[in-house]
């Protein structure tokens, strides 16, 4: 009788094992780096700030035309910058202004942006419009609206 129940024991615990690997795994294949430990180390890499995906909208206006508004997409985002899909090639160097509003939040944290690079994103339809990835820099926050940014980073970098 007590074989049988040390038996049954062994089971559940090398089924919990089972169970908690399988999702360990899956998890992985979803959060996949940013760099490889190559990059990151022979400095290809040079972020200094941990970055999180994201996937919603922040609104920007060029410096040139501040009165113009327009949405796009955040694809990641970290204290430093972020990587956002555009519709305007703008040059490296431009100075843009970001209205990020955060999923947790009611009032959105203006900053100003320095464009680091721009990449054209290949379209999946030739009738899909052309789309730039551009990475940008914050260059001009204010600390308040900065460390709102990293308790949301570091809340949503927790929760992976």
């Amino acid at each position: 009788m007590i074989l049988l129940i040390q038996t049954l024991i062994i089971l559940i615990l090398a089924c919990t094992l089972i169970v908690v690997y399988v999702s360990e795994l899956r998890d992985s294949r979803q959060h996949k780096p940013h760099a490889t430990l190559e990059e990151i180390w022979f400095g290809k890499e040079r972020r200094r700030a941990v970055r999180i995906d994201t996937n919603f909208s922040i609104s920007y206006s060029n410096k040139k035309r501040e009165s113009q508004t327009s949405k796009v997409r955040a694809e990641n985002i970290s204290i430093g910058g972020a990587k956002i899909h555009i519709e305007e090639k703008l040059e490296k160097g431009s100075i843009i202004l970001l209205e990020v509003k955060l999923p947790s939040m009611t009032k959105p944290i203006i900053a100003q942006a320095e464009v680091a690079w721009i990449e054209d994103i290949p379209r999946s339809q030739p009738s899909d419009k052309r789309l730039f990835g551009a990475g940008v820099r914050f260059i001009n926050i204010k600390s308040h609206e900065r460390k709102k940014l990293s308790q949301f980073i570091e809340g949503s970098f927790s929760a992976q």
